[in-house]
């Protein structure tokens, strides 16, 4: 997998004890009830694995139509993939602020979304590095868009994203975006999403 460390932020440690959290917090879905092994396919605990982590940042629907949204973006915590038997099965999230050690277990998610990420990751094989990208993950729920970004740590204009399953609609899941095409096309959902859904601001 060509991307699984970043560089690191000063203001964005990676969690050190983040797998530990991760563990303490998923134990029980995976000794619980029978429905809730079920959801996890009867994966034991024990074959759980964890992936390094990326970033999650989010931007909302003010963001998008006025601003530059990559830029705005806030990064609130970490996503990390959970595996077992070499194969992703959810993901797991924590919750985090700027420069504080104060690192929170948000949730575990399940959907296409999870798969699609590892299949990504592998399908980009030689054409970018830990030392010229980064990986993060972006979430816009206002317009119901999650995706991997890749950062360049060089020029922000190489930057790209690929969009995670359920696209928003006039996306496509799976297609890669150049920076600015990516802009343009999530103001044309925000657009969308104003003039069917909310009223004028």
């Amino acid at each position: 997998m060509p991307l699984s460390v970043e560089r690191n932020d000063d203001d964005f440690q990676v969690p050190a004890d983040g797998p530990r959290i991760i563990r303490q917090n998923i134990k029980r879905l995976f000794l619980g009830t029978n429905t809730s092994k079920a959801h996890f396919d009867n994966i034991g605990f024990a074959e759980v694995e964890i992936l390094t982590p990326h970033k999650i940042f989010i931007a909302g629907l003010p963001e998008i139509e006025t601003n530059d949204a990559l830029v705005t973006a806030r990064c609130i915590g970490w996503r990390y993939l959970l595996f077992a038997k070499r194969c992703p099965f959810a993901a797991a999230e924590l919750s985090a602020m700027p420069n504080s050690q104060d690192v929170r277990f948000s949730r575990v998610v399940r959907n296409p979304g999870v798969s699609a990420t590892f299949d990504i990751l592998n399908s980009l094989g030689n054409r970018i590095s830990d030392d010229s990208y980064e990986l993060r993950f972006l979430r816009m729920r206002d317009i119901d868009f999650s995706g991997l970004w890749f950062h360049s740590y060089t020029h922000r204009e190489n930057d790209f994203l690929r969009v995670l399953p359920p696209a928003p609609q006039g996306m496509e899941a799976g297609a890669e975006y150049p920076r600015d095409q990516f802009l343009g096309k999530i103001r044309d959902v925000a657009n969308h999403v104003r003039e069917s859904f909310l009223m004028s601001p």
